[in-house]
């Protein structure tokens, strides 16, 4: 293969890779992780049936951006734990002045997020903590409008919440713990779930799931007014603003700020790169360089007609063929005049202290004796020739 075409190759892998990155950050669905609680996943631990329950009733939408760009066009906000971008104290003093000004918040935490996030406070006053069971729970309204027609829910979860603070009223409970708690925030509330897995795509048609589901939001503060938005950034979907990104320097703001997604293509492309080259090296001979030759075309011509020479067992043209034609590239190896004869070609190589000199100068001393070379012998010298030739052409 030739250096040109090779390159031509390699152009047009990266061309196709390019596309294909710049659709996987487009079309984010595509590579989300199963166990990922995001309303982009169709998956067994997913949120899409959700998103696509309240569409049926509500304005819904998906954030690709952070908590700092909620307005009051947004009345509830769906948050599903863990985090692939924690939040910062930005995101969070803005999410806190949200709900003092009467947002929503749906939150499902998971075990360790509050080791990993900066919260505000109400948010901070909850915890999860893992239990051992898993089972249909019946519910008993104390009068909760959230509670209405809900008679009992198949919560397949292990978690339990834990409240830290008075702020939170327990709404759901079982012998195990808390399931589902109610703040009040300002005017706003939080509505927070143990875990993500009860309006995952497995469980939402279970039970009075779905009822309950629906009751968060029409009969919570919003009343089912305004938008209700799923946040997706979180989640690793989308660019990061420059001034959310964790690390110094361009190359790092630069990675930290790409979605979750593209970051796992460039990790494959670099993977699949280093694969072809490879490849190429041992499938294809010789490495590669992406410099033009500095062989003329004659070269080619020259030693074309020398090996049909050979063939053809004149082997005196073929030898006069292929010692011009190394005399040339040792010439040009070496920087030698133009003109210089074998014995000024020898001299030279002996001073120059080369590795291949000594190889060289036996190889010059047996062709001034080629004439008295039996035919056996003369063909290995063809050949000696032509390695050699490429031996230096290469180097």
């Amino acid at each position: 293969m030739s250096n040109k075409l090779y390159l031509r190759r390699l152009v047009l892998f990266i061309a196709i890779y390019a596309v294909g990155a710049y659709a996987l950050a487009l079309y984010s669905s595509k590579t989300v992780s199963a166990d990922n609680p995001s309303s982009l996943n169709s998956r067994a631990f997913g949120t899409r049936a959700l998103y696509r329950y309240y569409g049926l009733y509500f304005d819904v939408k998906r954030s690709e951006k952070p908590w700092t760009s909620l307005t009051s066009s947004t009345k509830v906000l769906v948050v599903t734990a863990p985090y692939a971008r924690p939040p910062n104290a930005k995101e969070a003093n803005h999410l806190q002045q949200w709900l003092q000004t009467g947002g929503v918040l749906i939150y499902c935490p998971s075990v360790d997020v509050s080791k990993r996030s900066v919260l505000p406070s109400p948010l901070n006053d909850i915890a999860v903590q893992a239990e051992q069971q898993a089972y249909t729970i019946p519910v008993t309204n104390h009068g909760s409008p959230l509670l209405t027609d809900v008679h009992s829910l198949v919560w397949h979860t292990v978690n339990r919440l834990t409240l830290n603070s008075q702020s939170f009223v327990p709404l759901i409970t079982d012998g195990y713990g808390c399931l589902a708690a109610v703040a009040a925030v300002g005017k706003g509330q939080i509505i927070a779930l143990a875990d993500s897995q009860f309006v995952s795509n497995k469980n939402i048609a279970l039970g009075d799931n779905a009822i309950l589901a629906y009751n968060l939001v029409a009969r919570s503060n919003s009343k089912g007014q305004g938008t209700i938005t799923f946040d997706e950034y979180h989640h690793g979907v989308g660019f990061a603003p420059v001034e959310n990104a964790r690390g110094e320097g361009l190359p790092v703001i630069l990675w930290d700020a790409s979605p979750a997604n593209l970051r796992i293509s460039l990790e494959l492309c670099v993977a699949i790169l280093a694969l072809l080259a490879v490849n190429s090296n041992c499938v294809l001979g010789p490495k590669y360089r992406l410099v033009p030759t500095t062989e003329q075309n004659t070269h080619n011509l020259v030693r074309g007609v020398a090996s049909l020479m050979k063939r053809a067992r004149a082997d005196s043209v073929a030898l006069e063929v292929l010692t011009s034609d190394l005399k040339q590239a040792v010439i040009a190896r070496f920087n030698l005049p133009p003109e210089a004869d074998l014995p000024e070609i020898a001299a030279a190589l002996h001073r120059s202290n080369s590795p291949i000199a000594d190889e060289l100068g036996t190889l010059f001393v047996q062709l001034t004796t080629a004439a008295a070379t039996p035919p056996r012998d003369l063909n290995k010298l063809l050949m000696q020739l032509e390695r050699m030739r490429r031996t230096i052409t290469v180097d």
